[in-house]
């Protein structure tokens, strides 16, 4: 038998809530309440207590994400409603992909939170970031040393 190790994360639902609402007020430019609710072994939901959400933010929320087309299907209502007070699952992994600037291969949904399964994280992702930061930074010091020398010496 071929064992294979994979690299996860778990998240608590209140986690996943969070990460959620951070994602949202980057794209939409407010902070909203997110409860991540834990449905069953294969659903899960993010609901906006006292909120009604407007397609037009629902679209917004889509485009920035990248969203495929189940995502689209999912957080869009099938009747005429024009807002909607929580999203179904697939919109939320899309948020907190982009949040985590990570994929994974598979997730696992348990009454605890959430598991995230052979991680990846991707080329932007905030490891990334922090280097290219630490790197100018580094720089920055270096020319200014350079410009102190050279006002100093002379």
């Amino acid at each position: 038998m071929k064992l294979t190790e994979k690299r996860a994360y778990r998240l608590t639902w209140d986690e996943v809530g969070e990460i959620i609402a951070d994602e949202m007020e980057k794209i939409l430019g407010f902070r909203l309440a997110c409860m991540a609710c834990y449905g069953d072994d294969s659903y899960w939901d993010i609901q906006f207590p006292g909120y009604h959400m407007p397609l037009s933010q629902v679209c917004a929320l889509l485009e920035a994400t990248d969203a495929p087309k189940e995502a689209w299907e999912d957080a869009l209502p099938d009747e005429g409603d024009r807002t909607v007070t929580c999203l179904g699952l697939y919109l939320p992994l899309q948020l907190i992909k982009k949040n985590l600037s990570m994929t994974w291969q598979h997730t696992l949904i348990t009454p605890e939170g959430l598991w995230l399964v052979g991680i990846e994280v991707l080329p932007d992702g905030d490891f990334q970031s922090l280097c290219k930061t630490l790197l100018q930074a580094v720089e920055d010091i270096r020319a200014y040393i350079a410009k102190w020398e050279a006002e100093n010496d002379g």
